[in-house]
């Protein structure tokens, strides 16, 4: 994708959030929580830092959009759990969110075009470990769309970003590129 496009590109989705199609749509979706914590439900508000979620079990709770780690549509969670590994090294170092946005493991678009694009497989593993395989199909400000081998779209938050490398285990984090630009 060149610089041309990928503005093309940006223009048409980076103010997208999932949050304003789920809350359309009315879709139930299953959203992972930093505490490992599983919430099933529907959107019923979004606002700019907090989600009204419709929780199944709980009702109505106000969530903190820095407590969401990825989402996906409900109808596919038993294929998705099947396909959600973890990685225990991560996982064991119990990571809080990361509140202030320069202290995160960032992502620049400029990487995830070209992997989108060629259509690469990556790994993402999320701040408390969970491991997510598949193809970048979409990413906007705040979120990365993995396609699982199954299909399954799941939307992880860039906030929630620990780690992203490709087939060859080549970080795609925004300071792994910059070191590797600079020792050429």
């Amino acid at each position: 994708m060149s610089t041309e496009e990928l503005t093309i590109y940006l223009k048409e989705h980076y103010g997208e959030s999932v949050f304003n199609r789920l809350l359309a749509g009315q879709q139930k979706s299953v959203l992972h929580c930093h505490g490992h914590e599983i919430l099933r439900g529907t959107v019923a508000a979004n606002d700019p830092f907090d989600v009204l979620f419709k929780e199944d079990q709980k009702g109505p709770i106000e969530i903190n959009k820095l407590q969401i780690k990825f989402l996906f549509e409900a109808a596919a969670e038993a294929s998705v759990n099947k396909l959600l590994k973890v990685e225990p090294d991560i996982r064991n170092r119990n990571l809080d969110p990361i509140p202030q946005p320069g202290n995160r493991n960032h992502v620049k678009n400029k990487t995830l075009s070209p992997v989108m694009q060629e259509r690469r497989v990556v790994f993402l593993t999320t701040l408390e470990g969970d491991l997510i395989r598949g193809l970048v199909t979409g990413f906007n400000r705040y979120e990365i769309t993995i396609k699982l081998k199954d299909g399954t779209p799941v939307v992880v938050f860039r906030h929630a970003v620990f780690d992203l490398r490709d087939k060859k285990g080549v970080s795609l984090l925004k300071k792994a590129v910059v070191k590797r630009v600079k020792s050429r």
